[in-house]
């Protein structure tokens, strides 16, 4: 009975706690020499004072293998923590990017299929006094930890683990795994001081000791997070200190900015942009393809189950009378590079056409009118607005149309754990790389494959991309599936989600990379008040 809602669980969103202690203390922030500043560069320019954020998400534990929430990493303490890999950002990164470089490795090669190899900095040291090296074995018990972690599973293909010295590493895949970069980048692998944790039994501000720049001064738990800026060379951030408030009312996040207690903000009323432009001057779009709102077909029932009959619900729909007017539509798949992105006209075509409509309905056999039932949830009033201008369009078409609307928790169930509907308009499970929502959404044998898909072909090309590391032969295979799915409609999403980002006039060299919570771009930040 338990594992029956697993599912469910997981989209509702669990944050596990968990905790530990040593005899190391914080390196002591004053006895840390400040760093010079390049004055060429940052001349006119005050230098220091504290960066604000605001966190929508409650954090009561410092242990950062154990808070499942990855925005933790991003807005709550465990932004004192390095992992071996980050996203790249910077002036020059097309968003979205999954594109992944170097954090504290310095070098990493692809030995075969099934080995990865990287080499770790000889100078890099835990914020402890007197200073304590990061070595392999850091990073061994760091991963083994996060791999033993309920909570997690985006470490499955690693087999074993070698540390060749203190300062070389491998991994062997128990199969090739092309995203296995992306796994080890995701921002809750956190890399962790075995020596300072391994005989804890919780986390305290005394031994939550990361190896970047940053250090945990105060921690009220789901109130506030402070973090002391310990500045060990000048390529650290600028900013002396972040201090991040869980505020989790979007109302009062929004008032917060306004009044200038946070510094950078998630623009949820598109309204009060359009009213307080001077307010949202820096601002920032980023598309966001693997979340948003998805429509799904049931293909184990009549007449969901014949694509003739899918392409003619695609056929009746007009894009242009649902989505705002800056979206878009998409596959729900993340994308490793802009070349992944499907061929709007080859999709666009298919919607709110007659000609294909009367077509397809002729080729499906399905008299009108019959009924058809739409599965939405009333998560914002976004889903059940969508929904109601699809029964309108579908209603045109002579269809007779019944919306059911369903708190979160029966929308769950009902789509990705029993399957139980005909048509679904709901939000896209959240995945974080292209293996994890192929396999477990369009793969016959995902775990979240609510459409109940099954094709042979499909699944075979899913299997082929996975183990195939060269950039273009895998988006060739790539193409291929997106036109499999384009001619099958199994799902797509209606209304992929675009985050927009805005900050206050007083922060400089901004060039955020929002992907999967990323957070190094904090660093860059300098402060002029």
């Amino acid at each position: 009975m338990k594992s029956k809602y697993i599912v469910t669980i997981i989209f509702l969103i669990a944050i596990s706690l968990s905790s530990c202690s040593n005899d190391y203390s914080i390196r002591n922030a004053d006895r840390v020499q400040p760093i010079t500043i390049k004055q060429q560069v940052h001349e006119n320019f005050q230098l220091g004072g504290t960066l604000r954020l605001s966190s929508n998400i409650f954090f009561n534990s410092l242990d950062p293998h154990n808070n499942s929430n990855i925005s933790d990493s991003s807005w709550g303490p465990g932004l004192i923590y390095d992992r071996i890999l980050q996203y790249k950002h910077g002036e020059n990164t097309l968003l979205p990017s999954l594109e992944s470089e170097c954090l504290i490795c310095s070098k990493w090669s692809l030995d075969d299929e099934h080995n990865f190899s990287f080499t770790i900095p000889d100078n890099l040291t835990w914020n402890t006094n007197p200073p304590i090296p990061l070595t392999t074995s850091d990073i061994e018990f760091s991963i083994n930890r996060i791999k033993n972690n309920q909570n997690y599973d985006f470490l499955h293909m690693i087999e074993s683990i070698d540390t060749k010295t203190p300062h070389e590493i491998s991994f062997q895949l128990r199969y090739p795994d092309s995203d296995f970069i992306l796994a080890l980048t995701d921002v809750r692998n956190k890399i962790i001081s075995k020596d300072l944790t391994k005989n804890s039994d919780e986390f305290t501000i005394n031994n939550s000791i990361g190896s970047n720049s940053w250090a945990i001064e105060k921690f009220l738990p789901n109130t506030k997070t402070i973090l002391l800026n310990l500045r060990k060379d000048d390529d650290q951030p600028l900013a002396d200190s972040i201090e991040i408030n869980v505020l989790p009312d979007y109302q009062t996040r929004l008032s917060a900015y306004m009044v200038g207690l946070i510094d950078v903000y998630e623009i949820e009323d598109f309204e009060h942009t359009l009213q307080n432009p001077p307010l949202y001057e820096n601002k920032l779009n980023v598309l966001e393809p693997s979340t948003g709102i998805s429509l799904a077909f049931n293909t184990s029932k009549f007449p969901y189950n014949d694509r003739n009959f899918r392409n003619a619900i695609v056929n009746s729909i007009n894009l242009n009378e649902i989505q705002r007017h800056d979206q878009y539509f998409a596959l729900g798949m993340p994308l490793v590079n802009q070349k992944w992105a499907i061929n709007q006209n080859e999709w666009e075509s298919q919607f709110n056409n007659p000609q294909q409509f009367s077509e397809n309905i002729r080729l499906s056999k399905v008299e009108i009118p019959m009924n058809i039932k739409i599965l939405t949830t009333e998560n914002t009033k976004t889903y059940s607005t969508i929904t109601d201008q699809l029964a309108k369009q579908l209603s045109a078409k002579g269809f007779s149309v019944e919306t059911i609307i369903l708190n979160n928790r029966d929308y769950a169930t009902k789509t990705w754990d029993q399957k139980d509907f005909h048509i679904s308009v709901g939000p896209q499970f959240p995945q974080l790389s292209p293996n994890s929502f192929l396999f477990s959404i369009l793969h016959s044998q995902g775990k979240l494959n609510s459409t109940n898909t099954y094709n042979v072909k499909l699944d075979k090309l899913i299997e082929q991309q996975s183990q195939t590391y060269d950039s273009e032969s895998r988006l060739k295979i790539i193409r291929e599936i997106n036109s499999i799915l384009s001619d099958e409609m199994y799902r797509f999403m209606i209304q992929p989600e675009i985050s927009s980002w805005t900050w206050n006039d007083s922060l400089n060299n901004v060039s955020p990379n929002f992907y999967s919570q990323e957070y190094k771009h904090w660093d860059q930040i300098w402060i002029q008040r």
